[in-house]
């Protein structure tokens, strides 16, 4: 590699080929920031933020822009994922470059094959990936065991580092981020699902985050939007925390050039796209692929808030470097997990819930071979809003996929991966449903899923596509404080209820 920095610039030659022009650069230029449209002006008039039963799905982008008054990243779950409503446009910033040719496609960067090394905790995370939900105890405990999994009586587990106002953004088998919009506190932290009260910060985060990945050299790697309201405004990118050394780095990311001028979800046409709203991650080898959804906001008519081009990202951490991209099918890429030595990209469409219908884009699935970086397969799923987590939760053996929604329909998508079948399922129904929490047990039988909305969680069967029961672990549904990410874990359900960790014991019959 050079020991000059470069900026590296990608060109499409064909929907998965990329190659980058050199620029040898002396110092690199100021990140500068963006000039912010007369939207964000209107925030400071935005009204005091309605209480939940207010908010629902409906007025979601009323919150979300009053969100965005505070001064720190617009979105905050659990209701990131239905709309777009993040103002995040930098100006590129210099990434180093993965070679001296600049070549896209190195044989080997590092000397070790890409395929290697999987981390299992990558992308699925706690939801549902093979490694929380299907080895070590939590396998074990489901086997032979008949009935179905009821939930007993929930009781708090521990309590979040980041305040009253704290939520739960992402929960992995002994790790976590959580933060608080209004004190500006995050932290990434660790747990123990065994132990009540063991949780603990490694480190406060600069800034909130969204989705977290242990990496296997042990480094976290944490999806963010920065902060606009900085001075000079810190783009959004990916945050690499070394919590031995305690300390924390921010990658922006880089400025894609597209092969030709394309469509955005409103009808409009870009030649570029600035990743913005970063969710998922999951590490296959040294590389990092990160779905962008790249939404464009509009605080003062949300009508007009839309999506450009969907973009998986791919950070080399090896090189430290913005390495390839690829642009998704659909609009919206949120939901990223690894399984089958096949990558998943979960693009939800266009989501607003200031229109309607809510989901007026479809969904998809992109299928994409780690080494070739290409899109091999798509799955068609329809205008469901599917995904919209972050997370994607397989079943243990790998065939089998299932997915919130985020267009008020209260369903959950069953996906065949052998056969590349989705089926919907009704879990509840009303005219505001926002599913989230999202787990999978290891045989691949029962589905735990959170309604935001409601306070319940549900529980369903997949051998006979009904619910078989629900749970109320969230009493007060007139705050702001509702069910967010959730982890299966050995014969218990565990799911962030604001500013805490509720376990929710299974039981049989």
């Amino acid at each position: 590699m050079s020991d000059n920095m470069c900026i590296e610039t990608p060109v499409y030659f064909t929907p998965n080929t990329l190659s980058c022009e050199m620029t040898p650069a002396t110092t690199a230029p100021e990140v500068r920031p963006a000039v912010l449209s007369a939207d964000l002006a209107a925030r400071a008039a935005l009204p005091a933020l309605p209480s939940r039963t207010a908010v629902r799905l409906s007025d979601f982008t009323d919150v979300i822009a009053r969100q965005a008054s505070r001064g720190s990243t617009p979105l905050a779950r659990p209701l990131t994922q239905t709309n777009p409503l993040a103002y995040s446009a930098f100006a590129m910033l210099p990434v180093a470059c993965n070679s001296d040719s600049g070549a896209p496609f190195p044989t080997n960067d590092s000397g070790t094959s890409d395929g290697g090394s999987t981390n299992p905790d990558a992308g699925a995370g706690g939801d549902g990936g093979v490694s929380d939900s299907g080895t070590g105890g939590d396998g074990g405990s489901d086997t032979g065991v008949d009935g179905p999994h009821l939930p007993g009586v929930p009781v708090t587990h521990d309590t979040l580092p980041c305040g009253g106002e704290g939520f739960l953004p992402d929960l992995d088998g002994d790790y976590g981020v959580c933060t608080n919009y209004t004190s500006g506190t995050h932290h990434l932290f660790t747990w123990d699902p065994t132990t009540a009260g063991a949780l603990s910060s490694l480190i406060s985060l600069s800034y909130a985050p969204d989705q977290v990945l242990r990496a296997a050299t042990g480094a976290y790697f944490i999806t963010n939007y920065g902060d606009a309201s900085a001075m000079p405004a810190v783009a959004p990118g990916l945050a690499m925390v070394d919590t031995a050394m305690g300390f924390q780095t921010q990658s922006a990311f880089p400025n894609l050039v597209l092969p030709d001028s394309t469509a955005a979800s409103n009808g409009s046409f870009v030649t570029s796209v600035l990743p913005s709203q970063p969710k998922g991650l999951v590490e296959v080898g040294e590389r990092i692929f990160i779905a962008t959804s790249n939404g464009v906001p509009n605080l003062t008519d949300p009508l007009q808030s839309y999506y450009l081009p969907g973009t998986v990202v791919i950070f080399n951490q090896t090189s430290g470097s913005w390495y390839h991209y690829l642009k998704t099918t659909d609009y919206n890429p949120t939901s990223i997990g690894y399984a089958n030595d096949r990558i998943y990209v979960v693009n939800s469409g266009d989501i607003n819930a200031a229109r309607t219908p809510v989901a007026s884009t479809p969904s998809s699935i992109d299928v994409i071979d780690p080494t070739s970086f290409e899109i091999v397969e798509n799955i068609p799923l329809g205008n469901v809003g599917a995904g919209i987590h972050g997370e994607i939760a397989f079943s243990a053996d790998g065939k089998t996929m299932v997915l919130p929604t985020g267009d008020n329909s209260g369903r959950i998508i069953v996906v065949d991966l052998e056969t590349s079948t989705p089926r919907e399922i009704t879990v509840t129904t009303g005219s505001q449903v926002f599913l989230t929490g999202l787990s999978l047990d290891p045989t691949g039988r029962y589905v735990y899923v959170g309604n935001f909305n409601d306070g319940n969680l549900y529980v369903v069967d997949l051998t006979t596509d009904t619910v078989l029961d629900s749970a109320n672990l969230d009493s007060d549904t007139t705050d702001f404080s509702g069910i967010s990410d959730g982890l299966y874990d050995s014969m218990s359900v565990f799911m962030g209820v604001g500013p805490q960790i509720m376990q929710v014991p299974l039981v049989t019959e």
